[in-house]
């Protein structure tokens, strides 16, 4: 069953317009200009390909919602080239100077809007995620993104700074103290950079995300303050 939308809820609103609203709008634009271009084959075709897929395919990756719908919002630009290329039997033209640099241009456009995809999403290794606090001012200041490695059970040492969640939310602290366990296991006592006191918790390995490895300065600016407006 879907959820229903409250339209007085600005982030139900824009999460309509994400994962509803855009992939669909871009899907039908691909479908009618495929189907005005080239005929109802190619309509056929798709949709056999991005609506019947899960009845064919034994094995379903478990991605998530964005990362789905990032995916169905992109895919059809690209097979928009690509028909334009295999089906449009356009005649090849001798690049000047000045299109070879916008075809260099739109490389690697796509090549960052893929990389940002990719740590977003939050389902590899590798992933970002945006400041929204003071708490570690002067290492990681509000509105950085800071780059995480998934935590694999490695060893965490005193002044790692990790991810970790707490209370059903996400905290970037530094390790301040190491407790060993009876068990052979660990807990971590963590401390926020610009906060006076240790935090009131214990973070356990179960709770740990993943430990930061790079931090991007201001780029996360307006996903926080989207998060506050919201």
């Amino acid at each position: 069953m879907g959820k229903n939308c409250d339209f007085g809820n600005r982030y139900m609103i824009i999460e309509l317009l994400l994962t509803f609203l855009i992939p669909n709008i871009t899907k039908h634009l691909f479908l009618d200009y495929t189907c005005n271009k080239y005929g109802f084959k190619v309509n056929y075709l798709y949709r056999l390909i991005m609506d019947l897929y899960l009845y064919f395919v034994p094995i379903y990756p478990n991605i998530s919602d964005f990362l789905e719908n990032v995916v169905l919002a992109i895919l059809p630009y690209f097979l928009y080239l690509a028909l334009e290329n295999v089906l449009g039997k356009r005649k090849k033209v001798k690049i000047r100077e000045g299109n070879e640099k916008n075809v260099k241009a739109n490389v690697f456009a796509w090549i960052f809007l893929a990389i940002i995809v990719y740590l977003i999403s939050c389902q590899f290794t590798y992933a970002m995620i945006a400041v929204g606090s003071e708490s570690m001012h002067g290492a990681i200041n509000k509105g950085d993104a800071v780059i995480y490695k998934a935590y694999d059970d490695e060893t965490l040492e005193v002044g790692n700074v990790i991810v970790f969640k707490q209370n059903d939310r996400i905290v970037i602290h530094r390790i301040s103290s190491i407790y060993e366990l009876d068990n052979g296991g660990q807990a971590y006592i963590t401390k926020g950079d610009a906060n006076e006191s240790e935090d009131n918790w214990i973070v356990t390995p179960s709770n740990v995300v993943g430990v930061v490895k790079l931090r991007i300065l201001w780029i996360a600016w307006p996903s926080v303050l989207l998060n506050e407006w919201l």
